[in-house]
């Protein structure tokens, strides 16, 4: 969804530029009050995402970078944000279901064994005989686990990501070797 970019005062460091590869990290839900601060769902586990002097992209037409000026913590495990040069409901009221994002540079970096989700899409998979399995088109948070949706062919496939059944993800070759359950590539005629 397109938002009009706002005049921003101090808050933009590069009106229209944006990230080169965003990844989104929360969503304005609405303002609150009246001094330009707005209530935000996180979609980041990064504890530091949205401390005080973090800059992020406010995925408006065009984009504007955007520095977080203070947080509290708001009802419904969400956060409330106020940014630099925002001072008033005027200045965020179109802001309202906006993205709020990162380049993806920006990411933090993961331990060799973690993987962020939209990193795994696309990537083959393959057992360990060498057979394909498919290709990642999703992955799922499921609870205790995460699943992997492959697509083998117009046919769909779930596999939990546990060590029992991933044995190796390869980041360089972008495919990731599985020991699947027996029966698991046993094709069911519906």
């Amino acid at each position: 969804m397109s938002r009009p970019a706002l005049k921003s005062g101090g808050a933009a460091a590069a009106e229209g530029v944006g990230p080169t590869s965003p990844v989104v990290v929360a969503r304005v839900v609405k303002p609150i009050g009246l001094q330009g601060t707005v209530k935000v769902a996180t979609l980041s586990d990064a504890p530091d995402r949205f401390a005080v002097g973090a800059q992020l992209w406010m995925l408006t037409t065009p984009p504007l970078r955007v520095t977080v000026e203070a947080v509290q913590a708001a009802p419904g495990g969400r956060l409330a944000l106020r940014f630099c040069g925002q001072s008033s409901i005027d200045a965020v009221g179109a802001w309202r279901g906006c993205f709020l994002a990162i380049d993806e540079s920006e990411r933090a970096p993961l331990p060799d064994d973690v993987f962020y989700h939209d990193e795994l899409k696309g990537m083959s998979v393959v057992t360990e005989t060498g057979t394909p399995a498919g290709v990642i088109r999703d992955v799922w948070s499921s609870g205790p686990y995460d699943l992997l949706a492959l697509d083998d062919g117009g046919m769909e496939r779930l596999l939990p990501m546990i060590k029992e059944f991933v044995v190796r993800v390869d980041r360089m070759r972008r495919h990731v070797i599985v020991r699947p359950p027996a029966g698991w590539m046993d094709d069911v005629a519906v």
